[in-house]
């Protein structure tokens, strides 16, 4: 069987402000991941998160206590080379990163228990960062590049704006984690209010960051309880989050270490990749997508049951608690199934359709472009990150056309954005003269300016 998940690419690409009706969204998602999964090597499910794992997850920098069925990354069939063929792939290969083995991501490990997150981000960090991102909620981060603390040059895309990071230095026993705070801003959590190791330590192997993270204080707010007949104990509801199974999203980075500076890995892949040279700026733009409220559950006879299926009455819809008995690499997902080719998008042409402007006549400024490589079908889950301006010739900007909008690489122009009615920030018509369209595209961030005339 030859995997195909585009379906849910196309689903998962949607930009925020155009979000699918949550039931579609479920039933699209589960769709995908019963793709993925059986064209997967995934070990048998295994009931692996517990009404208390205190006993069993030690966090002392050594993830060997997670499970089999906890673990984000597992060996896949694909088609390399488009020929038909499948082969076995690592979806995270620990030889990914361009700094090579001696600085690279090699797992995520995430599981959960009634009171506390779990996680693990193993690897190597020879004199440099590891940095595991959440995004639970609408809103968070957009940039990295601009942070009170921790400022790295990565931007974020796809629909990803990370709330919390839990976040270390090799060397570093004590990772700190820091929460969302307003653009710009985060803030530290006061390290007694979880637990939390980290082992790194320049080249020596089977080292990892974990963390104990009781919920009240992954969410950052006093969390109801409720009783839970199946567990005979009251139990932590759940906040509401990005979606319907309250879902978290996760991705580690690797970064130098200094301020300002990015990294030669990310987990699972982005999808423009990353450079050999941490002056650059990253885009980050994929992301495991971990349910913890799902709407399913496993029987005992192994049979996975779903609310969308009409026909089968033993469902379990979600409860706003954290599901107990169930195995999380058998749930999860990806924003784009790694392993990822990565693939960067430049301009190719930059050409207005009149220039000159002429605003009593009616002539407005239109602009297109394209882009390079030409994109086809099989980058239909890819996207970029637009900006416009207007200058003078003396440099000073006459008025922000848009910023950062988000578009995809098979339809790039906006016809609704992509003009300039010749009037300034403040509504007036700007004298005749020549004047600059300043044009960005990230990832890669591809700058050009071109001359248009304003004729009064």
């Amino acid at each position: 069987m030859i995997l195909d998940s585009r379906f849910g690419r196309l689903l998962l690409s949607r930009r925020k402000d155009r979000p699918f009706p949550g039931r579609l969204l479920i039933l699209m998602r589960r769709v995908t991941a019963t793709l993925f999964l059986s064209a997967s090597l995934v070990l048998p499910a295994l009931a692996t998160t517990g009404a208390d794992l205190t006993n069993r997850i030690a966090i002392d920098g050594y993830s060997n206590d997670f499970e089999a069925d906890e673990v984000v990354f597992v060996d896949t069939l694909i088609d390399v080379n488009g020929d038909g063929v499948l082969e076995v792939v690592a979806q995270e290969r620990d030889n990914d990163s361009k700094w090579g083995f001696n600085n690279d991501i090699n797992q995520i490990k995430v599981t959960w228990d009634s009171d506390n997150l779990y996680v693990a981000v193993d690897g190597i960090a020879w004199d440099n960062n590891i940095i595991l991102l959440f995004d639970y909620r609408p809103g968070g981060l957009d940039k990295m590049t601009e942070l009170n603390s921790w400022r790295r040059n990565f931007v974020f895309a796809g629909n990803l704006f990370p709330d919390l990071f839990l976040a270390t230095w090799d060397g570093n026993t004590t990772p700190q984690l820091w929460r969302f705070a307003r653009e710009n801003q985060v803030t530290q959590v006061d390290i007694s209010l979880f637990e939390t190791v980290a082992t790194f330590a320049q080249g020596n192997t089977g080292r990892s960051m974990e963390a104990r993270i009781p919920w009240p204080v992954f969410y950052g707010e006093t969390l109801e309880r409720r009783w839970d007949p199946t567990q005979r104990d009251s139990v932590y509801v759940l906040p509401n989050g990005l979606d319907e199974v309250r879902s978290i999203r996760v991705v580690a980075i690797l970064t130098a270490g200094a301020d300002g500076t990015g990294g030669p890995d990310s987990a699972p892949d982005n999808l423009g990749g990353h450079t050999i040279e941490s002056s650059n700026q990253v885009t980050i733009d994929n992301f495991a997508i971990l349910p913890l409220d799902d709407t399913s559950y496993v029987t005992g006879d192994g049979r996975k049951v779903f609310v969308w299926e009409e026909s089968v009455v033993d469902t379990l819809p979600p409860d706003s608690l954290a599901d107990i008995g169930v195995g999380v690499t058998s749930r999860r997902a990806f924003f784009v199934d790694p392993p990822v080719t990565p693939k960067n998008f430049s301009f190719s042409t930059l050409t207005f359709r009149d220039p000159i402007v002429s605003p009593e006549e009616g002539r407005l400024l239109r602009f297109d472009f394209t882009l390079s490589p030409e994109p086809d079908t099989t980058d239909f889950f890819r996207g970029i990150t637009v900006s416009a301006e207007i200058y003078s010739l003396k440099g000073e900007r006459v008025r922000l056309l848009f910023r950062e909008d988000v578009r995809p690489v098979v339809a790039p122009q906006n016809p609704a954005l992509d003009w300039w009615d010749g009037r300034d920030e403040s509504g007036r018509f700007v004298p005749g003269g020549i004047y600059l369209l300043r044009f960005v595209v990230e990832p890669g961030v591809f700058r050009t300016t071109k001359a248009f005339s304003v004729v009064r």
